[in-house]
């Protein structure tokens, strides 16, 4: 059952963030490691087998967690720099700013409904190499300008249903 959610988590059908949570390697890895060290503690009757199985998926899975909290903090993760309610206060544009390499980048998604059946959609990025983001408005209940350095601005058109957008921004990602 667990690879199945994580299965549907990776595709994200709808956009639903709860989904989109089980798409982490070293979360699932975790879990999973550690449901069979208890499957093994429930299921094996060697007096011997049991505690050397239980024991040996119990380490596995603290190394496994250890190697995920120190690739994590080694890994620059895009910090949140902006959030844009849309007129109706339904949506929120949400701008993260990282890097692409040495350039700045900032990465746009759009969030719609509340916990646990909200929504996130991804608008793109833009690079520090193409273009400059200068800010994002809503200029409807569905529709809103990306205002980017270039000499034109990008629009884009969300679904009025599911927030999902009809285009993306891509200048350099």
């Amino acid at each position: 059952m667990l690879v199945a959610a994580v299965v549907l988590g990776r595709r994200q059908p709808g956009g639903f963030v709860v989904l989109g949570w089980l798409d982490q390697p070293v979360l699932f890895g975790t879990i999973a490691i550690a449901m069979v060290a208890f499957t093994c503690w429930l299921l094996v009757d060697h007096d011997m087998w049991r505690p050397f199985l239980v024991g040996a998926f119990t380490a596995l899975t603290l190394a496994w967690a250890a190697l995920g909290a120190l690739v994590g903090s080694t890994t620059a993760k895009p910090v949140e720099q902006a959030r844009h309610a849309s007129p109706d206060g339904e949506r929120e544009v949400v701008v993260y700013r990282g890097y692409a390499g040495r350039d700045d980048a900032w990465e746009l998604r759009v969030t719609s409904g509340t916990w646990p059946t909200s929504r996130e959609w991804d608008l793109g990025c833009v690079n520090a190499e193409r273009a400059t983001l200068n800010g994002v408005e809503w200029t409807g209940a569905n529709t809103l300008r990306v205002l980017v350095s270039l000499p034109k601005d990008i629009d884009l058109t969300l679904d009025a249903d599911t927030a999902k957008p009809t285009s993306r921004v891509a200048l350099g990602c």
